[in-house]
């Protein structure tokens, strides 16, 4: 199947562009927002799945909203972004109060 080997050839150079991605970001912003982001990609790929099931007409493709299992994964998406925002702010707090 050609499509597979298109496939195989592309993910590690998306990995890889991906990975020099994330230390360019690190460079120009911080690992804070590095991880943010990388929480917001999980999120978006999630949507984009979603969407994609939900309006293609094709059920082989996407991810359908299965309750309660969908819902478990967006309570658990939404405490770990606020655990990862929570640690940043409070640790940002820290170093402003160190300057000082």
């Amino acid at each position: 199947r050609p499509s597979m080997y298109g496939w195989i050839m592309s993910l590690p150079v998306l990995f890889l562009v991906t990975g020099i991605f994330n230390i360019k970001a690190t460079e120009v912003t911080s690992s804070m927002t590095r991880n943010v982001w990388k929480n917001v990609r999980t999120l978006l790929v999630w949507v984009i799945a979603l969407i994609i099931y939900y309006t293609s007409g094709d059920m082989d493709i996407g991810e359908a909203w299965i309750f309660p299992t969908s819902l478990y994964r967006l309570i658990g998406f939404v405490i770990m972004s606020a655990g990862i925002l929570t640690y940043y702010w409070n640790k940002e707090r820290e170093v402003g109060k160190e300057m000082n």
